[in-house]
């Protein structure tokens, strides 16, 4: 018996396949607005894109859900605290890697500041991504509900 696999390659192809960058902003926008964000700032310096909102924030479970490609919770069309979801490909995050190689998540939920960095380059060269880790840094201190994108 062999186990299917994927290669790193898969999170570039991804993001190339994004329209453009204008798409990219929107569906990470729309990932803020499902999070119940009522307040969304873009910020753009040097080399970076800084998305900042006040939604519900990712702990642990949701982060695990983030990270497995093409999977989502989310189901289209159904009306959630009186707005539409419209994610449900669990595709909308890699959109971050039309911008730029690196990311790094900074987000809060119930009390506790979760943080890591993903690098395209890093995973694109992997001949599993199965074998790939993301370190995720937790701590409690005051809320943190930060995008980055380097």
């Amino acid at each position: 018996m062999m186990r299917l696999s994927v290669s790193g390659k898969i999170i570039k192809e991804i993001s190339e396949k994004i329209p453009n960058t204008i798409y990219a902003i929107v569906e990470l926008i729309k990932n803020s607005y499902e999070a119940m964000a009522n307040t969304i700032e873009i910020n753009v310096c040097d080399n970076n894109i800084e998305i900042f909102d006040d939604g519900d924030g990712m702990d642990l479970d949701d982060i695990h859900s983030l990270l497995i490609v093409s999977h989502s919770n989310k189901e289209y069309g159904v009306v959630k605290n009186g707005r539409i979801i419209s994610g449900e490909k669990g595709l909308g995050f890699f959109s971050v890697f039309k911008f730029g190689s690196k990311v790094t998540v900074k987000t809060s939920k119930q009390g506790t500041n979760y943080s890591f960095t993903i690098d395209m380059n890093e995973i694109e060269g992997l001949e599993d991504i199965h074998d790939s880790n993301v370190d995720i840094s937790e701590s409690s201190s005051i809320d943190l509900k930060k995008m980055e994108q380097e």
